[in-house]
């Protein structure tokens, strides 16, 4: 038994909790659009399933990690799986579009009350300090990029077999995940603590305005990895690629937000500073730039991972300043975390499909650099506002960086 307690530590046991979610919502999120046709719905329909469980999700990020703070992350993450697990019960016996539109909405509205908790719940079991929670964070990171990268592949496979296969399956990934919950401690000897007495494991005086601009540059990086999901499948179709190609470019999203959580796991001088969150959106919209002006596979390629290492570089920061040195409300800061997310991926459909309707299938890709574009300017624009209201004892020119050293 105690062999088994080493092996199977808290902290893995939330990695692969973390991995059987993420593969959850992956094949809900294409068994819900498979669904949706298979029962006759309208292309805005299909968008509409989707925007819908985003909307859900982003309002109840708002409250769901102050509740978890209350009244505790294991319960929140309890009643979250199992509230979903109905949802996605009745997701195979839906006889409507707009049955799959209420029933998305309440299992991503369900979700919203297990990240933030996750995250928090993480964050008060890791013992080390800052070096550790961000090799923490990054594992979780590539946990759940890996797991929305399996769960479309389950879906393909069984959907032959029909919906209830899919969901059934879906069904039976949360149970195991919520056993992993359930088994796993409260807290951790040593967990969660916050030595302000070692200059390396406090808050950077400007963590705060770093937040938001992580936030600000998260909302936009998010926005742009939801429009090329939604709006590319059709270009590809459109241009004569098969949908096994399609498939594959659009993958590189996850390809570049598995490198880069890997790197953002191995070294910690990204943080506490701006230039790691300004230059994933630089490089991704030069990259969406040339996608829009060369149209050919590789630079879609090439685009698309770059867009997805950018949202994951704003992700990793966004959680990293929302958890670190804090020692309390690290729900309610990671229900802001998530909130941001979903936000971005509710605004990118709206963006894109229209963009896509009244000009080309191609200018989505435009669309994309303007945004990204946007978001650098709002930031730039933002930062020394953020630093006088958030940080004050901080110059808004230049980051310190001789009192908080980058590695131990």
């Amino acid at each position: 038994m105690a062999i088994m307690s080493r092996v199977f530590t808290p902290l893995r046991r939330f990695v692969v909790a973390a991995f059987l979610m993420d593969m959850c919502s992956g094949a809900v999120g294409i068994g819900l659009q498979f669904m949706g046709k298979h029962l006759g719905a309208s292309p805005v329909q299909l968008g509409l399933i989707g925007t819908c469980g985003a909307a859900a999700y982003t309002g109840a990020c708002l409250v769901a990690g102050r509740l978890s703070d209350r009244f505790g992350r294991k319960l929140s993450l309890s009643l979250a799986t199992v509230g979903a697990a109905c949802g996605w019960l009745l997701m195979a016996h839906a006889s409507n579009p707009f049955q799959l539109m209420a029933l998305g909405a309440w299992s991503m509205g369900c979700m919203a009350f297990f990240w933030p908790a996750y995250q928090a719940w993480m964050a008060e079991i890791t013992v080390g300090g800052r070096h550790q929670l961000n090799r923490n964070i990054g594992m979780f990171n590539v946990a759940w990029t890996l797991g929305l990268a399996t769960g479309p592949v389950l879906t393909g496979a069984l959907w032959p077999l029909g919906p209830a296969a899919v969901f059934g399956a879906v069904i039976a990934a949360g149970a195991c995940a919520l056993l992993l919950v359930l088994s796993t401690p409260q807290r951790v000897a040593g967990g969660g603590i916050v030595d302000t007495t070692e200059a390396y494991d406090r808050a950077h005086p400007l963590a705060e305005p770093l937040l938001r601009l992580a936030w600000i540059i998260g909302f936009a990086a998010c926005a742009v990895v939801a429009l090329v999901f939604t709006t590319f499948p059709n270009l590809g179709l459109t241009i004569g690629y098969s949908p096994l190609v399609v498939g594959v470019l659009v993958a590189f999203v996850r390809v570049g937000q598995f490198l880069t959580f890997v790197m953002a796991r191995l070294s910690d001088r990204w943080q506490n500073r701006k230039w790691p969150l300004a230059a994933g959106p630089t490089l991704a919209a030069v990259g969406m730039l040339a996608a829009f002006v060369f149209g050919i596979k590789p630079v879609y390629a090439l685009a698309f991972m770059l867009c997805g290492g950018a949202q994951a570089m704003a992700f990793a920061a966004s959680q990293f300043y929302a958890l670190h040195g804090r020692s309390e409300g690290r729900g309610r800061m990671a229900g802001f975390h998530e909130a941001v997310v979903g936000a971005g991926y509710l605004s990118g459909p709206l963006v894109g499909g229209p963009v896509a309707q009244y000009f080309t299938l191609r200018t989505p890709l435009l669309a994309a650099v303007y945004v990204y574009v946007a978001a650098l300017l709002v930031a730039w624009a933002a930062w020394p506002r953020l630093v006088r209201l958030l940080a004050p004892q901080a110059t808004a020119t230049r980051l310190p960086s001789t009192n908080i050293p980058a590695s131990p």
